[in-house]
């Protein structure tokens, strides 16, 4: 059966807890069904000799990306607006 090494993309339940940037190996369709639901991002063939990151269980020792800020518009203070033009009197 060929694996795969997945990372969570959040938090989920899959036999065990997974964490968000956690690394682990599934089958070929439990990635699939999991990369199709937006858990995980499929890194590419299980476990080898290159990558030994979940070979021995153990987490990767890099800190996973962070997500970006979003991001921010301005908006006009409520009491720093125009004036409104005050009536002409005849």
């Amino acid at each position: 059966m060929a694996t795969k090494e997945v990372e969570a993309l959040s938090g989920f339940e899959h036999g065990a807890r997974r964490i968000r940037g956690e690394r682990f190996s599934v089958s070929a369709q439990h990635a699939a069904d999991l990369e199709r639901a937006g858990l995980v991002r499929v890194l590419g063939d299980g476990p080898t000799a290159e990558n030994p990151s979940t070979a021995d269980g153990a987490t990767s020792s890099a800190s996973p990306a962070d997500q970006a800020s979003p991001q921010t518009i301005a908006t006009p203070s409520k009491r720093g607006g125009k004036k409104a033009k005050a009536a002409a009197s005849s």
